[in-house]
């Protein structure tokens, strides 16, 4: 099911998951009640018209390519995170003070780290997803050409605009109707010269009060 889980619905799924902390909050008393967690992965499942055994595979899966990013230094080229990788470590940021952490030595260690299962305390018989794994693997291969294909195109920049205008072009790209990404589009070529013109007035009169 791949082919389903575009940026949009991974993002609609992550919003789902951050308002029901049953599902990620160990000190939340709806945490230990199987029917409350079952409740809510239905009313998500729901919400994404899909399965709720689907919804399962996809957090665990990105909750497990969470907790290596957390671990792992940047594997994109210059040492920088990916923008996969800047939006997993942003959208996902309400999972770690919850994620279980040992020390770890290897890569070994790394894959093989334990993290606040779905279903823990009641047994894990639903084993690893290795085809997943290797669908989320490729994908960040993908997004590492990708990015070193672009730093070879032009000058290497690390400032707030660029990081800022990549977050952008990410945010962008993940409206899928072409109405309301002509819309946002529209408004933020509206608000950007507003925005110069209060600026450059502002400016004016401080310099006049002084």
């Amino acid at each position: 099911m791949a082919g389903f889980w575009t940026n949009q619905k991974e993002e609609e799924l992550v919003c789902l998951w951050e308002e029901r902390p049953e599902l990620y909050a160990v000190g939340v008393a709806a945490y230990t009640n199987r029917d409350a967690r079952g409740n809510a992965v239905r009313s998500m499942a729901t919400a994404l018209g899909i399965s709720e055994a689907e919804v399962k595979k996809k957090m665990e899966s990105m909750r497990t390519q969470y907790s290596r990013y957390l671990k792992s230094p940047p594997s994109g080229s210059g040492g920088y995170h990916t923008p996969r990788q800047e939006w997993f470590l942003r959208r996902l940021k309400f999972l770690e003070m919850h994620i279980k952490k040992r020390p770890s030595t290897s890569n070994l260690d790394l894959q093989n780290d334990s993290t606040t299962s779905l279903e823990e305390g009641e047994g894990d018989d639903r084993g690893e997803d290795k085809e997943q794994e290797k669908e989320e693997e490729e994908q960040e291969r993908e997004e590492e050409e990708k990015e070193k294909h672009q730093q070879n195109q032009q000058p290497p920049k690390n400032d707030g605009i660029y990081s800022f205008c990549q977050y952008i072009e990410q945010q962008l790209r993940a409206i899928e109707d072409p109405h309301h990404l002509q819309y946002v589009q529209f408004q933020i070529h509206q608000i950007l010269p507003q925005m110069y013109f209060q600026i450059v007035i502002s400016s004016m009169v401080y310099r006049d009060l002084k």
